[in-house]
């Protein structure tokens, strides 16, 4: 009884349907990718989707100096160095690239908004890049100098004064 009475109020309502509405697909926070592969590095061939959309980006064709760091929602200390990168990539000195791995788009996006990161992000669903560099462990930061040359970083949640000593040392930046 109580079912009938609910859709004739919806259909006297105007509607069609107790289903709830469908949500509008959120758009990415992040900021395009193109302009930072347009180099080499000693990086894996592999073709990675950009959140921003278009063509995968092929990760060894990055430009350096950049600073790759990978991160995934359910890993607490990636959440606690994100930000720090977000700031690191806010200054414009070097390039910051976000690898959200082990993950999926809408997991990723949701931490991305939370904390407010939009440096440019790649999506590897399955740590294929992760395992490739040879770790599998997280946080983890990638260095790529000028030329091209690869250092990983592997330890506890970086923080701005740690993360910005090992720009200059890595990458002879800021």
């Amino acid at each position: 009884m109580r079912r009938a009475v609910l859709a004739l109020v919806l259909l006297v309502a105007g509607c069609t349907s107790t289903a709830p509405p469908t949500p509008m697909p959120t758009p990415p926070p992040f900021r395009d990718c193109a302009s930072i592969f347009e180099g080499k590095a000693e990086l894996p061939e592999l073709a990675l989707p950009c959140f921003t959309g278009g063509q995968n980006v092929q990760v060894g064709r990055l430009s350096g100096p950049a600073v790759i760091n990978f991160w995934a929602p359910w890993c607490l200390e990636c959440g606690e160095e994100l930000p720090a990168f977000q700031r690191l990539a806010d200054r414009g000195q070097v390039k910051v690239i976000g690898v959200a791995t082990d993950t999926n788009r809408s997991a990723a996006i949701s931490l991305a908004t939370d904390l407010g990161v939009t440096m440019p992000t790649l999506l590897d669903v399955y740590g294929e890049f992760r395992r490739q560099l040879g770790t599998i462990n997280l946080p983890l930061t990638v260095f790529v100098d000028s030329n091209g040359k690869v250092t990983t970083y592997v330890g506890s949640a970086l923080k701005d004064e740690t993360l910005n000593k090992l720009v200059r040392e890595r990458l002879g930046v800021g």
